[in-house]
Order: C-alpha cells, then sequence, then structure tokens
C-alpha cells in the first residue's frame, strides 16, 4: 500500500498521453515526482512541463520499452532525476488488428515484445531498485479483453497483456510479505489515442465491449485509490467484476454469445 505519495517516485511508460499521461498527472498531484517516459519525446516533454507548471516534480524520457537499452537508460534517469524508484507503471502498448490468418508471426513477436516481455523486463530491471528503496508498487496495464472474449481482431494484443495478467498475479504471490504491491489495471474503452499505435491489417472486425467510454482521468483516480489500498485486481468499469463472474459460471455459454455477436458483426461489414 502506498500511504504516503510525497516519498515516492514513480517511472511511467507510455505516459505522453491517454491513460499514462493521467496517471503521470494523478500521481504528481498527490505529490509523487513521476518520471515520464514515452516513445515520443516531444510528448513526454509537455507531459512533464504541466506537471511542473502545477508544482509537481517530473522529468521527460524517451523510451522505447521494446529496446532494453532504452529500458536501462529509462531507469537510469528515474535515479539520476530522483535518486530512487518506488513505483513502476509497466503502461506501452501497441496493438496489431485483422483476421488471424492475415497477421504474421512477425506482428505477434513484436506485439508479445512490447504489450507482454517489456513489462517482465522492466520489472526485473528495477525491482530491485523499489526493493533497495524499502518497498513500493508495480502498476502493469493490461485490458479488458485478457477477462473475456468479445473480440478476435486483436488476438496478438490480447494474449499477450493475458500474459501481464497472469505474470502480474504470480508477481503478486512472489512480492507478497516483501513490501511491494502489484496492481493488473484491466482497461475497457477510454478516451485515448491508442489508435495511434494500433496497426490494421487487412479487414479487421472492430468490436468492442458493452461498456461506456471512460476519461482516463477517472481511471487515474481509481489507481490512486487501487494503491493506496493494496488493490491487486482494478478493472476500469465497475460493471466487469459481474461479467468475470458471469463467465465463470458458464464459460461455453459465455463464449457462445460472444461468438454470435461478433461473427455478426463481422457479417454486416
Amino acid at each position: 500500500m502506498i500511504e504516503d505519495f510525497a516519498s515516492q517516485v514513480a517511472v511511467i511508460t507510455g505516459a505522453g498521453s491517454g491513460i499514462g499521461r493521467a496517471c503521470a498527472q494523478s500521481f504528481a498531484h498527490e505529490g509523487a515526482a513521476v518520471l515520464v517516459s514515452d516513445i515520443n519525446l516531444q510528448r513526454a516533454e509537455a507531459v512533464a512541463e504541466e506537471i511542473r507548471a502545477s508544482g509537481g516534480r517530473a522529468a521527460a524520457n524517451r523510451c522505447n520499452v521494446a529496446v532494453p537499452a532504452d529500458l536501462a537508460a529509462m531507469r537510469q534517469a528515474a535515479l539520476d532525476a530522483f535518486g530512487k524508484i518506488t513505483i513502476l507503471m509497466n503502461n506501452a502498448g501497441v496493438v496489431y488488428s485483422g483476421p488471424f490468418l492475415e497477421v504474421d508471426m512477425a506482428a505477434w513477436r513484436k506485439s508479445f515484445d512490447i504489450n507482454m516481455f517489456a513489462v517482465v523486463e522492466a520489472t526485473q530491471l528495477m525491482l530491485p531498485d523499489i526493493l533497495a528503496a524499502g518497498g513500493g508498487h508495480i502498476v502493469n496495464v493490461a485490458t479488458v479483453a485478457a477477462l473475456y472474449p468479445y473480440n478476435a481482431d486483436r488476438m496478438s494484443y490480447n494474449a499477450a497483456r493475458a500474459g501481464v495478467l497472469l505474470f502480474s498475479e504470480s508477481l503478486a504471490l512472489d512480492l507478497w510479505q516483501k513490501g511491494v504491491g502489484v496492481t493488473c489495471l484491466c482497461p475497457g474503452p477510454t478516451r485515448t489515442n491508442m489508435s495511434e499505435n494500433m496497426h490494421f491489417i487487412g479487414e479487421p472486425a472492430l468490436t468492442t465491449p458493452d461498456l461506456p467510454m471512460m476519461d482516463p482521468a477517472v481511471l487515474a483516480e481509481k489507481l490512486v485509490r487501487a494503491l493506496r489500498e493494496g488493490t491487486f485486481f482494478l478493472p476500469g468499469h465497475d460493471e466487469v467484476y459481474d461479467i468475470v463472474a458471469r463467465r465463470g459460471a458458464d464459460m461455453d455459454g459465455f463464449l457462445a454469445v460472444a461468438a454470435e455477436k461478433f461473427n455478426a458483426g463481422r457479417k454486416s461489414r
């Protein structure tokens, strides 16, 4: 649990926009120092400047999370700027969207490199710093699509983020008595620029979950509360708890309904 944000230093990937930007601003508002990291340095610098203009502490960093040297440089930038790391938020992501047989293995590997393996690598890299600082928190961003099926066109993204969910759960077990909390954030529809990080292949059937669009600032407020309370599982929408329970009660029936809806949408294109 994070009781005092003023003593925290947070490293956030993909923080130049959307969920990452909102969380960087919320953490800073609570008193944390934030390394705003993004593959787009101009955006990262803009967010860091917004935080500093509001009286907060922030520095900017460019990082392609799929490049190990960039991850190492991001870690060092945080240590150079603030002297320690206590919160790591693995938020950066990319989506390859298209029919299964048209999304080649190169795209699958890129998806897993960014959406799954970068999460593991960043955690391995910075967890020792968090432990050395006396504890802290790791936030791994997955997706509601890692919890139940509603689309098949973003299969590589869904599978990689499902891996993030299970990795996070195992990590929480490992760190249970070591003073490091773990939260897995599973956003649903959120107003972000994720479309800029979507690569369309063929004719994907773009289906969305039956959930309302959420403002990233609202999601960031929920995350701050989750860190204070030591919450592991944090879906962006409260409705997800019931949906996951219905899936668990009858997985075959749930899949049949989801398949009918997905294929009806595909036929209508």
